[in-house]
């Protein structure tokens, strides 16, 4: 029986857990700290142990890292974060719907 209610309750958070990561990147790239434009590059791979730029923990060996440059506009100063899976997921979605939003 306990199973069954673990289960269900992973299953009913998902979506809370989903909203406020997407809640959290809307906040970071309308403050800059993320950026909204298209990627120059992104690589995958192993995590190394950095911290993500959305949920601030680290990126474990054992879990796929995003890096992903930038270089800024009008500047030729490179921008690089590192993202969860879950992460870049959620911040492709959301910068996404701003562009398409004209936001």
């Amino acid at each position: 029986m306990t199973g069954i209610l673990d289960t269900r309750y992973y299953v009913c958070a998902m979506p809370e857990v989903e909203r406020a990561l997407r809640e959290n990147v809307r906040q970071r790239i309308q403050s800059g700290a993320l950026p909204r434009a298209k990627p120059n590059r992104t690589w995958g791979g192993p995590g190394a142990g950095l911290t993500c730029a959305v949920c601030d923990q680290r990126i474990t060996r054992n879990q796929i890292e995003y890096e992903v440059q930038f270089v800024q506009e009008g500047t030729t100063v490179l921008q690089v974060v590192h993202l969860h899976l879950a992460c870049f997921a959620a911040w492709e979605l959301e910068r996404g719907l701003m562009i398409r939003a004209g936001v």
